[in-house]
Formats: C-alpha cells, sequence, structure tokens
C-alpha cells in the first residue's frame, strides 16, 4: 500500500493545537505520516480554516524551527529562523505529538531558494548569462552552498525522528519568466526563459573548466539566441531541446550543470541516516538523463500531479528513476485543481494503484474544511481497495 501523507506548515499544526490537529490527520483523516515544512521560501498564505483575523500568514523566507549552532560550526552559511518563532521550536513539539500518535515524521527542505540567504550571501548567489546577481537564489555550485545543504541536512537528521527527508530547490531554479519583468521587451521562447536561469558565476565557470566546457563560448551562444529573441521577424519558438542540439556547447554545460547537482546530492546522502527524496525540477531539468544521474544519488523523487494520470514527463522521469517505487506524487487536494471529493478519490486511486511509493496531500493549513473530508474519503477507499 502506498504511503499517504499531509504537508504541514508549522504553525498551522500550532494554532489548532499539535495533539489535536495530529490526532486528527492519524484518526479522522487517517493519513500515515505528515511532512513539515523546515525551511521555505516567502510565504504569503490565505488559512480557510483560521479565526477572520488570523486568516493571513506572511514570513520571508527563513527557517521555521530552531537550527542547531553547532552543526554549522564550519560554514558562513546558516539559516536563520523565522521572526514568528520567538525562541519555541514547534518542531520539537510536532515530532513528539507524531509520535505520539502512531504518525510518521518527515521533514521538508527548502534549499537555495530564498531571498534573505541570497540577500546576506551575495556572493554565493546565482549570476545570470549578463553577469546580474540573482537576489533569491544561491547556487549549488557555490562551496560555502553545499557545505550549507549538507550541514542543513544533517541538523535536521540529526536531531529529529525523521523517518523522510525531503530536499527542494537545489537546482539553479526554473525557467525566468517574461510576466516577471514589469516592461518586457523580451518576446520569450522556451529556449530563452530557460537559459535566463543558467548561472555563470566563478564556482560553475571553476566546475565548467575542471570538466572541459567552455563556460564563455556557452554564454556567448546564449546571448546571441536571446538578441535573436528581441528582433523582430525572428523563427517560430524555439525549444531548449532544438537549440542544444544546434549548440553542442550548450549541451555540455547543461550537463555540468546536471552534474553539479548530482554531486551536491552525494555530498549530503551520507549526512542524513534516513530516505533522502528530491522534489524533482520538472521545469528546471526536463529530460531521462537528468532524471537518471539524480536518481542515482537519492531514494526517489517526488513530482507534482494534476491528476490522476501522470504528465508524459513524470512517467519519462519515473522510467529514467528505476521504476514507480521510487516516485512519489504531490497533489493538491483544493479546486481549482480538484472540483471534487470523488475527483480526488479517482486521482488517489489510481496513483495508489500505479502503484507510486506514496501520495502526499498539499496543503493542511491551505486546505478548507469540506476538502478535508474529500481526503478522508479518498484515504478510506485507497485502504480498502489495498486488502481487495
Amino acid at each position: 500500500m502506498s504511503q499517504l501523507f499531509f504537508w504541514c506548515y508549522p504553525w498551522d499544526l500550532e494554532d489548532e493545537g499539535f495533539d489535536a490537529a495530529l490526532g486528527s490527520l492519524a484518526g479522522e483523516i487517517g493519513v500515515d505520516a505528515v511532512s513539515i515544512y523546515a525551511t521555505c521560501q516567502d510565504i504569503r498564505q490565505i488559512r480557510p480554516r483560521a479565526p477572520a483575523e488570523q486568516r493571513m500568514f506572511c514570513c520571508g523566507a527563513a527557517a521555521h524551527f530552531q537550527p542547531v549552532a553547532a552543526s554549522y560550526a564550519h560554514g558562513g552559511i546558516r539559516p536563520h529562523p523565522a521572526t514568528w518563532l520567538k525562541s519555541r521550536n514547534p518542531l520539537e513539539r510536532i515530532a513528539a505529538a507524531a509520535e505520539r500518535h502512531k504518525l510518521g515524521l518527515r521533514i521538508r527542505a527548502d534549499c537555495c531558494h530564498g531571498a534573505a540567504l541570497a540577500q546576506r550571501h551575495p556572493h554565493a548567489a546565482c549570476v545570470n548569462v549578463f553577469g546580474d546577481r540573482r537576489d533569491d537564489r544561491l547556487c549549488p555550485s557555490q562551496p560555502e552552498v553545499r557545505e550549507y545543504v549538507s550541514n542543513l541536512v544533517a541538523d535536521l537528521a540529526g536531531h529529529y525522528p525523521a523517518e523522510t527527508i525531503e530536499l527542494e530547490a537545489v537546482d539553479f531554479g526554473p525557467p525566468v519568466r517574461a510576466d516577471g519583468y514589469s516592461d518586457a521587451s523580451l518576446a520569450f521562447d522556451d529556449a530563452a526563459g530557460r537559459l535566463l536561469s543558467w548561472c555563470f558565476c566563478s564556482a560553475c565557470r571553476t566546475r565548467s573548466l575542471e570538466a572541459g566546457v567552455d563556460a564563455e563560448e556557452a554564454r556567448l551562444a546564449i546571448i546571441r539566441h536571446l538578441e535573436a529573441c528581441m528582433r523582430p521577424g525572428r523563427p517560430r519558438a524555439a525549444s531548449l531541446e532544438e537549440l542544444v542540439a544546434a549548440e553542442p556547447v550548450l549541451a555540455e554545460y547543461r550537463r555540468m550543470r546536471v552534474e553539479a547537482v548530482a554531486s551536491l546530492l552525494l555530498v549530503v546522502r551520507p549526512r542524513s541516516n534516513c530516505r533522502l527524496l528530491l522534489h524533482y525540477p520538472v521545469e528546471a531539468m526536463p529530460g531521462t538523463a537528468d532524471a537518471a544521474a539524480l536518481g542515482a544519488q537519492c531514494d526517489g523523487f517526488i513530482l507534482p500531479f494534476e491528476g490522476g494520470e501522470p504528465s508524459r514527463s513524470a512517467r519519462e522521469v519515473a522510467a529514467a528513476a528505476g521504476g514507480l517505487d521510487r516516485i512519489e506524487a504531490s497533489m493538491r487536494c483544493y479546486p481549482p485543481l480538484v472540483e471534487d471529493g470523488p475527483t480526488l478519490v479517482s486521482n488517489v486511486h489510481q496513483i495508489t494503484q500505479a502503484p507510486y511509493a506514496a501520495v502526499g496531500f498539499e496543503n493542511y493549513g491551505t486546505a478548507p474544511a469540506e476538502c478535508l473530508e474529500w481526503v478522508r474519503q479518498a484515504v478510506r477507499y485507497a485502504r480498502r481497495e489495498s486488502t481487495t
């Protein structure tokens, strides 16, 4: 039977009461485990079940637990606790309550995405093709970043009884979108958006040199494509695959980027005594070769599912990763992606029958009460079908 679990923000559980919330998740809803966000990017959350005066929760990118200082003694980058915590450590209390209610504990960590860390450590941030530093993304090629991610995993795995650590944003970031600019004169095609997220910082250039890849030639090839996008009468929109096929140096540089992330996972994995899963960046790293390289350094992937049927890219990733039993499904449990209870029941049934390793529901604090009932029905049906 596939594991069924709920992603939860710690402040939602604290506001409801740890035992009340986790007792309901274990008994009434019936999931096997909870996954708690330990670090995450900027949050602007609307909470439909909270009292009117608490409907909005806003917080900058931060840690939502109390880091153990000794875990980061030999690194320049360390997580900074969110201001709402004060001196509290809800993750510690959640772990104890989860054990009381016989729920498995998973911990989710957003590693390289967040304005606070990138602005505190600009020398470790990604640098785009024009030499501009990103103010929201650390580069996984940077030695300090790699040490930080390793220390973060060691801190979480060493001080909490987690069965699984979920790593998110250990890559270079998703494609840059044209609507991210207030006055976009650049007519983005698929390749342009992806290439603008490629990093050319000093660490990436050093890694390229060691791999025998000409980073400057790759950078100039990208600029040529971006300049073509800005001219009228340009050819039809190109895909990244088409451009990479036409520019071999870009294929080499892309391979170097994948190897940078894979080597980071190789460094991180020994620091954890539990399963290590990767929220697979489908948009940032499409392709089965990428999945195979990354899958060799972790215990599996978590992929977003918008329905009961996986997308083609999800099926390709599953095949490259070594099978469906190494894939977990992330699934929204409320509109607009799920319109009603029967749809969610059907979606979860298809995923668990496939069988994928697990289904995670997003997100406990943002799900209306009616949608929690949908999850309860889906969990109950999936369990009944697994025993017949």
